[in-house]
C-alpha cells in the first residue's frame, strides 16, 4: 500500500508541474497578444525598444510582406533571359555562323513562340505581367524593321504581312485575356514599325491596309477600359501616313516616279479609309448612348476637313481638278446627308451624330464649290443657300451646334465676297455686283430673322453662346451688304461729277446717317444690341472723316463731311438723353 501511494503522489506532482508550465506559456502568449492589440486612443501599443535594438533602424522596420519584390524580380529575370536568347541568336547572325535570312526567320519564329507562351500562361490563370507576350511583340517588330532596313532579308510585302499578323495576334490575345498593355503594344508597335519600314518611300497601298487594320483592331479593343484613347492615337498616325503620301505625290511625280508614289491607288484607298471612319460614326450613332463618345461624334467633320485637301492635292497632280472633285466630293457629301437623315429618323436615338454628318457635308460642299462652279457669284449664292438650309434644319432638329455652323457659313460667304472683290470693285458699275450684293444681303437678313425666333427647348443648355447673341453677326453682315450697294450706286452717280471728292464725302455721310438711323430703331424697339451697333457705325464714320477726309478732301465735300459729324453727334446726344430719361 505505501509503495502504491508514493507512486501516485509522484505522478500527481509531475502533472501539476506540466500544468504550471502550460499556464506560464499561455500567460506569455496573452501578454504578447495584448502588446499588439490597439490602444484606446486608436494606435497600436508598441514596446519601447532598447537603444541598440534593431527596431530603431527604419530599413529593418519595413514590413517586407507588403513589398512585391518577388514579382518584380521575377519579371526582370524573365525579361533578361528572354532577351539573352534573342541576343545569342543575333550574335550568331553577326558572326556569320547563321545565315542572315535563316536568322531572321528564326527570330520571327522565336517571337511568335513567346506570344503563344504568353497566351498559354494566361489561359492557365497566370495573371502576372504579360512578360512573354509583350517581349515577343517587341522583338517581332524590331526584327521586322531591322531585317528589312539593315539586312535586306525580308521583302516589303512579307514584312507588312507579318506586321498585320502580329497586330491581329496581340489584339486578339489582349482582348481575350483582358490585358490592355498587350493591345497597346500590338497596335502602336505595328503601326510605328510599318511607318518606319520603308520611310519615306513606303509601299503606300500595303501600309494603308495595315493602318486600316489597326483602326479596325482599335474598334474591337475599345471594350477594354483603358484602350479607348487608342482611337485618337491611331487616327493621328493614319493622318501622318496620308500627309506623307500627299507630299510624295505632289513633289515626286516626275519621270519614273509613278511606281513609287502609287498615284492610281490614291483616291480609291482614300475613299476606303474615309468610308471606314464614316461607317464607325454611323454605327455609333445607331447604338446606345453610352457607346457613342466624342471621338465618334466628331468623325464626319474631321474626315471632311482632311479628305478634301487630300483630294484636291491629287486633282492638281492628275490635271483634272474640277472633274475629280465633282466625282468624289459631291457623292461623299450626299452620302453624309443621307446618313444624317437616316440617323435622325431612328427612334430613341440622339441626333448628335446626325448633326455631325450634316456639318461634315456642309463643310465639304462649301470648300469645294470654289473649285467646281464656274463663277464666284454662283459659289456665293450657293453657299448662302446652304447656310439658310442649315438654319432651318437646326430649328427642326433643335441643334445649337448646327445653328452656329450656319452662322459661320454666312460669315465665310461675306469674307469670300469681300476678299475676292466681287462686290467691292468700283470699275464695274453695273447691275451684276449690285444684284449680287442685294441677294446676299437679303439672305443674311432672312437668316437673322430666322435666328431671332424662339430658341428650341433643350434639356441641357449649350456650352457656347447659350443666349444666341452671336446671331447679331448676321445683322452686321446685312449692314455690310447694304453699304456696298449704296457705295456702288453712289459711285455710279458720282462717276460723271467733276469733283472726285464727292464720292468720299458721300461714303462718310452714309456711315453717319446709318448710325443715326440704327440709333432711332434701337430707341423705338428698346434693342440694346442695335444701340451698340449704331454707336460703332457712327464712330466708324467719324473716324473716316477725321482720319481721311480732313487730309484728302477739299472744298464743299470737306465742309459737308465735317458738318455731318456735328449733326450726327447732336442727334445721337438727343436720342441718348431721351432714352436715359425714359429709363429713369
Amino acid at each position: 500500500m505505501g509503495k502504491d501511494a508514493s507512486e501516485d503522489h509522484a505522478a500527481l506532482c509531475r502533472r501539476v508541474e506540466t500544468l504550471e508550465g502550460q499556464v506560464r506559456h499561455l500567460m506569455a502568449e496573452v501578454d504578447r497578444l495584448s502588446a499588439r492589440a490597439p490602444a484606446p486612443g486608436g494606435g497600436p501599443v508598441r514596446e519601447k525598444a532598447a537603444p541598440g535594438s534593431s527596431d530603431t533602424d527604419p530599413l529593418v522596420a519595413v514590413d517586407l510582406r507588403q513589398f512585391k519584390a518577388p514579382n518584380l524580380l521575377s519579371t526582370i529575370a524573365a525579361v533578361s533571359f528572354l532577351l539573352a536568347i534573342a541576343l545569342v541568336l543575333r550574335t550568331l547572325v553577326d558572326s556569320g555562323t547563321v545565315e542572315r535570312r535563316v536568322g531572321a526567320y528564326a527570330g520571327l519564329a522565336y517571337a511568335f513562340l513567346l506570344l503563344v507562351l504568353g497566351h498559354i500562361r494566361y489561359t492557365r490563370a497566370h495573371r502576372a505581367i504579360p512578360v512573354y507576350s509583350v517581349c515577343g511583340a517587341l522583338l517581332l517588330f524590331s526584327i521586322i524593321v531591322e531585317g528589312h532596313t539593315r539586312f535586306h532579308t525580308l521583302s516589303p510585302m512579307f514584312a507588312y504581312t507579318v506586321l498585320a499578323l502580329a497586330l491581329f495576334t496581340t489584339v486578339a490575345f489582349g482582348v481575350r485575356h483582358g490585358v490592355p498593355s498587350l493591345v497597346m503594344v500590338g497596335v502602336l508597335g505595328a503601326t510605328t514599325a510599318g511607318l518606319a519600314l520603308e520611310f519615306p518611300e513606303p509601299t503606300f497601298p500595303a501600309l494603308a491596309a495595315l493602318m486600316l487594320l489597326a483602326n479596325m483592331a482599335v474598334r474591337y479593343a475599345i471594350r477594354l477600359r483603358h484602350c479607348r484613347w487608342l482611337n485618337g492615337a491611331v487616327m493621328g498616325l493614319t493622318v501622318f501616313f496620308w500627309i506623307l503620301w500627299i507630299i510624295r505625290i505632289t513633289h515626286g511625280t516626275g519621270a519614273g516616279d509613278g511606281e513609287y508614289v502609287w498615284l492610281p491607288w490614291f483616291m480609291p484607298v482614300l475613299g476606303i479609309c474615309a468610308g471606314w471612319y464614316l461607317l464607325v460614326a454611323a454605327w455609333a450613332g445607331m447604338g446606345k448612348v453610352r457607346s457613342r463618345g466624342r471621338f465618334e461624334t466628331s468623325l464626319p467633320p474631321m474626315v471632311a476637313a482632311f479628305a478634301y485637301p487630300a483630294c484636291r492635292s491629287y486633282a492638281e497632280v492628275a490635271g483634272s481638278a474640277r472633274l475629280t472633285i465633282a466625282l468624289w466630293v459631291f457623292p461623299a457629301a450626299m452620302i453624309m446627308v443621307l446618313l444624317a437623315f437616316f440617323l435622325a429618323r431612328v427612334k430613341d436615338r440622339p441626333r448628335g451624330t446626325a448633326v455631325s454628318f450634316i456639318l461634315g457635308a456642309l463643310l465639304l460642299l462649301c470648300v469645294s464649290l470654289h473649285d467646281t462652279l464656274a463663277t464666284m457669284p454662283q459659289v456665293l449664292i450657293t453657299c448662302s443657300i446652304l447656310g439658310l438650309l442649315g438654319m432651318v434644319l437646326s430649328t427642326r432638329w433643335k441643334s445649337h451646334g448646327l445653328r452656329l455652323a450656319s452662322y459661320l457659313i454666312q460669315i465665310y460667304v461675306a469674307v469670300l465676297a469681300l476678299t475676292d472683290g466681287t462686290i467691292l470693285a468700283l470699275g464695274d458699275v453695273s447691275v451684276k455686283p449690285v444684284g449680287l450684293a442685294a441677294m446676299l444681303g437679303l439672305a443674311a437678313l432672312g437668316h437673322y430673322v430666322l435666328a431671332r425666333g424662339p430658341l428650341p427647348k433643350r434639356q441641357r443648355a449649350p456650352l457656347v453662346d447659350p443666349a444666341n447673341r452671336f446671331a447679331i453677326v448676321l445683322f452686321i453682315l446685312t449692314l455690310v451688304y447694304g453699304f456696298t450697294i449704296i457705295r456702288l450706286v453712289w459711285y455710279g452717280v458720282c462717276s460723271g461729277s467733276e469733283n472726285p471728292d464727292t464720292f468720299q464725302a458721300g461714303q462718310s455721310l452714309v456711315l453717319l446717317a446709318g448710325g443715326i438711323l440704327l440709333a432711332s430703331i434701337a430707341f423705338r424697339g428698346r434693342i440694346k444690341e442695335f444701340a451698340v451697333i449704331a454707336t460703332l457705325v457712327a464712330i466708324l464714320g467719324a473716324g473716316k472723316v477725321l482720319s481721311y477726309d480732313l487730309t484728302h478732301l477739299h472744298g464743299v465735300p470737306l465742309v459737308v463731311s465735317v458738318s455731318a459729324v456735328g449733326v450726327a453727334a447732336s442727334l445721337g446726344a438727343f436720342i441718348w438723353k431721351k432714352w436715359q430719361g425714359e429709363t429713369d
